[in-house]
């Protein structure tokens, strides 16, 4: 796909392209009020991306991102219509969801390996910005659960290696700015209250729950390699252990197919 490529190959393309699509697909889907069927046209569209960024991968970063879309779309179906812990506009899952979270899943997967910022100021600017976020609406929004999850962003941002810094600094920055863009034009909303806490529309500290289901599926890519090894593409080569999937492991992924 040679548009996709060309986004891939200049980290810089990728991130604007990413960035500037959230507002446009949740106001095309909001604003326009498309119905069910419509919202395909957009899942179509975003499939078209992830498929296209699926085949930039190293093998093993594909198997991640192939075991997260499933993971992320039961969470959705546990989260909203289970737990009721938001809404989407029409009262369903919207069918472009699993491929909008794939983009997202790709963008802090193209940060990995983007060195013209740091880690350490990566890491300290999204953790300094999830840290203030959560603050200020726990202050002035008394987003309770925000707070809590906020804590499981920010422990990442210490204990996890130089590409696990990386990887969720990234895709803190870009779940806190399509949450806050997406609820503000009506394309989904928060419930007040979860589990007896308050949250704010949207919490501040939803990357913290999307980082779990992404810790979970390095976990399920890692075993498979283990279980499976020449899913890595080459017979040499040794799944990644179950304790370096949260970055080391897609260190270790980065170069070849």
């Amino acid at each position: 796909m040679p548009v996709i490529s060309w986004l891939w190959r200049d980290p810089r393309r990728w991130f604007v392209a990413a960035y500037a699509a959230v507002p446009i697909a949740c106001a095309v889907d909001a604003k326009l009020s498309l119905t069910e069927s419509q919202q395909w046209v957009l899942a179509g569209l975003g499939w078209l991306v992830v498929v296209g960024g699926l085949l930039e991968l190293p093998r093993r970063r594909q198997i991640a991102l192939v075991c997260f879309l499933p993971l992320i779309t039961l969470a959705e179906f546990a989260l909203s219509h289970g737990l009721g812990w938001y809404s989407y506009r029409l009262g369903n899952i919207p069918p472009w969801l699993p491929p909008a979270h794939g983009i997202v899943f790709l963008t802090a997967l193209r940060a990995i390996d983007t060195q013209w910022v740091s880690t350490r100021v990566l890491a300290w600017a999204a953790g300094g910005a999830q840290a203030v976020y959560c603050a200020l609406n726990l202050f002035l929004r008394d987003d309770e659960l925000g707070a809590l999850f906020g804590v499981v962003f920010l422990i990442g941002m210490v204990v996890l290696p130089d590409a696990g810094k990386r990887f969720y600094a990234s895709l803190g920055l870009m779940v806190a700015y399509l949450e806050i863009v997406g609820s503000a034009l009506g394309t989904w909303r928060w419930a007040p209250e979860l589990l007896g806490l308050n949250e704010a529309n949207p919490p501040s500290g939803a990357v913290g729950g999307y980082s779990l289901i992404d810790g979970a599926a390095f976990v399920l890519a890692a075993l498979a390699l283990r279980m499976v090894p020449r899913l890595a593409g080459r017979s040499r080569e040794r799944a990644t252990p179950e304790h370096a999937v949260f970055g080391q492991g897609l260190a270790d992924a980065g170069g070849g197919t």
